[in-house]
């Protein structure tokens, strides 16, 4: 039970960093990098919706946005229904991807990362 428990302390840590929570002036900071940038609104309430498979999106960063702790954001968003992706080039708004009325994102990984592929290539034209 002790193995168990030096396990968990180690991959938990890990695990979190693969999509990490954002304030406002990390998500400026953030959009000063060349790389697109993938950020996910969500609520604790809808916390069993959110996507699972961001932390294994390619290319980019990853961040997620608690609506409940910056409504302001959400608010400069115009997030109306969660999970709420925005896939961006810097400061620019490449594509949103929004939950149904079940709270549920009804996306695959190959659309969000088409998106990213799309942004990485157009940087090389």
């Amino acid at each position: 039970m002790r193995y168990l428990f030096y396990i968990l302390l180690w991959v938990i840590p890990y695990q979190c960093l693969s999509q990490s929570l954002i304030t406002t002036t990390q998500l400026k900071d953030a959009q000063q990098s060349n790389e697109p940038i993938v950020i996910e609104f969500w609520a604790d309430w809808n916390d069993s919706n959110k996507c699972q498979f961001l932390s294994s999106l390619k290319d980019c960063r990853m961040y997620r946005i608690s609506i409940e702790d910056y409504p302001e954001l959400a608010e400069s968003y115009k997030i109306k229904v969660l999970p709420t992706i925005i896939v961006f080039n810097k400061t620019e708004q490449i594509k949103r991807f929004t939950g149904n009325l079940m709270f549920k994102l009804d996306v695959e990984k190959k659309e969000i990362q088409a998106v990213i592929d799309s942004i990485t290539i157009s940087k090389f034209r």
